[in-house]
């Protein structure tokens, strides 16, 4: 991506930051899979600002990101959101792929909502031992 690019980029995800314009989140949500660090990190510190079950529903997809960066850039994202939209992150803690429970747990287990015990706990039979060892984890962090 040339620097221009990147730079009106950048400015756009600023601008729907200071606009708080929910409407600009599917924008961002395909600036977070970008490989251009800088129009990453814009997008990352709007969709922060934005929040929401809407920043939450747009991001959840990008766990499964065959790109690393990504995944952990969506995890970031939804460590705070969860609590506005939890409906959306139990069917991801049955997803086939193992990695995608692991990071759902995770973002789970800061929160204080009594209903996840029992979400996570089914996890503790994984056939994946880092699924268990994350449950395990989540579990004991629940609340905190």
């Amino acid at each position: 991506m040339s620097e221009t690019a990147s730079t009106e980029i950048r400015d756009r995800c600023r601008r729907i930051q200071n606009a708080l314009d929910a409407s600009g989140i599917p924008f961002l949500a395909e600036c977070v899979q970008k490989g251009d660090r800088g129009v990453q990190d814009a997008a990352f510190e709007a969709l922060r600002a934005l929040g929401g079950k809407t920043t939450a529903r747009a991001i959840l997809p990008l766990l499964r990101s065959p790109d690393e960066k990504v995944r952990n850039l969506a995890r970031e994202i939804l460590i705070p959101l969860g609590p506005a939209d939890p409906g959306s992150f139990w069917p991801l803690l049955r997803d086939p792929d193992p990695n995608v429970q692991i990071f759902v747990a995770e973002i789970l287990e800061g929160w204080d909502d009594p209903r996840l015990v029992e979400e996570l706990s089914h996890l503790a039979d994984s056939p994946h031992p880092n699924v268990r060892n994350q449950a395990a984890i989540s579990l004991g962090r629940l609340g905190r």
